[in-house]
């Protein structure tokens, strides 16, 4: 359940219900993930094991939920690794979010031109080959895709690679902190109010009542701010 669909197309999530049956559903899950099948670790001991370096890299965790990006820590180890979208749902259903982290002109540029030029330069073909094999994230452009996925041909079965990276273009969707005001402000919120729940292990069903308050109040303040509150 996606709870910014109603903002996308306006910029502000007017309000969530963040007590729906589905929406707990889901919640109720993810939890599970972490107390009951135990195959996910709390943001707390997480970010514990995190402090030694990367629980992957050290042998501390043997799954890691992350975007394609992550990949550029792996390049130059002596580590081999394996991908897998993520598990399906309580609806039955995977939609991963695409993190298309665009290049943009202000309309009240001072150097449009330059600026344009500036992109075109960043989105050509040999520079985004460049980009992918100094930085290892995955490029926009097609052939330099190509490039990337090379990097890695002795550590991932690049077949399924190349499978599960194009799956995720296909059924995923843009992440919302491209698309919603104050999502910075939205995932702190979420951040803290949600400890109670995969931090102390606390009963969804029981505390995301009074976190949907401040949470619709967190949201108008929003708008508010933005001068759209009316």
């Amino acid at each position: 359940m996606d709870i910014f669909q109603d903002g996308y197309k306006t910029g502000f999530l007017d309000k969530a219900d963040l007590t729906d049956p589905k929406f707990v559903s889901a919640v109720k899950w993810y939890q599970d993930l972490i107390f009951k099948e135990k195959i996910t670790p709390t943001i707390a001991i997480n970010d514990a094991l995190s402090k030694t370096g990367d629980p992957m890299l050290t042998g501390k965790l043997a799954f890691d939920l992350n975007g394609a990006w992550k990949l550029a820590t792996y390049k130059n180890q002596k580590f081999n690794f394996g991908v897998l979208p993520m598990p399906l749902g309580p609806a039955g259903t995977s939609t991963p979010f695409t993190y298309i982290d665009p290049l943009m002109i202000s309309s009240k540029s001072k150097h449009p031109d330059a600026a344009w030029k500036f992109v075109k330069y960043m989105v050509s073909p040999e520079v985004q080959k460049k980009w992918a094999t100094v930085t290892g994230y995955p490029p926009a452009d097609s052939e330099a895709y190509k490039e990337w996925l090379k990097q890695f041909g002795d550590q991932v079965d690049l077949g399924y690679l190349t499978q599960v990276v194009q799956d995720s273009i296909a059924h995923g969707k843009e992440s919302p902190n491209h698309l919603i005001a104050g999502y910075a402000e939205v995932t702190s919120f979420m951040k803290n109010e949600q400890q109670q729940i995969f931090t102390n292990g606390e009963d969804p069903a029981k505390v995301l009542p009074d976190m949907n308050t401040k949470f619709n109040k967190l949201l108008q303040q929003i708008k508010d701010k933005a001068g759209a509150g009316k």
